[in-house]
């Protein structure tokens, strides 16, 4: 059958239906991305429980290095302004993208940080744990300092000696 042939191979000699299932896969991707641009919280907790799924799903190299700076920036903005569940779902989000990408930019860790850090310290005990394992899954991925590895497992230690047991079971994985 001639509509057989056709959807393994192009005119042009390449494969039709792995063209279209990477187009299907870039077009998700972007598309929860977009969806992070939104106003209403509950489409941006979609958007990043997508993202999530997709990203556990397979590496996710080539989506992650497109869509870094934005994916990044809508995380930083979940951060500042988002619920606790977003903050959350963000912090998971980040530290996977994390994962999939190639080469992890050299001061995207630097850039994270900060906000992250500050996260692991308010909210209920058990969305502070989630950012916290985040953030080491984040560190250990894309510190390129071992000061500052040294300066994250200081607070985990903190962590330890004050938090209750989610906080304490948290900081003691990132510990190890």
């Amino acid at each position: 059958d001639s509509s057989d042939e056709y959807s393994e191979t192009t005119p042009n000699g390449h494969g039709g239906a792995a063209h279209e299932a990477e187009d299907a896969i870039d077009d998700t991707y972007h598309d929860n991305l977009e969806a992070l641009f939104e106003k209403r919280g509950s489409t941006r907790l979609k958007a990043y429980s997508n993202l999530i799924a997709f990203l556990k799903s397979d590496l996710r190299d080539m989506e992650s290095e497109k869509n870094c700076n934005m994916l990044v920036s809508r995380v930083l903005d979940s951060m500042r302004r988002g619920s606790v569940e977003e903050r959350c779902l963000a912090a998971v989000a980040l530290a996977l993208h994390m994962v999939s990408l190639p080469e992890v930019p050299e001061n995207l860790y630097a850039e994270i940080r900060g906000l992250m850090e500050i996260a692991t310290i308010e909210g209920p005990h058990e969305a502070r744990a989630i950012i916290v394992e985040a953030l080491c899954m984040c560190c250990y991925v894309g510190a390129q300092d071992d000061l500052v590895t040294r300066d994250l497992m200081d607070k985990l230690q903190i962590l330890w000696r004050k938090g209750e047991g989610v906080s304490r079971a948290a900081a003691l994985r990132g510990w190890s």
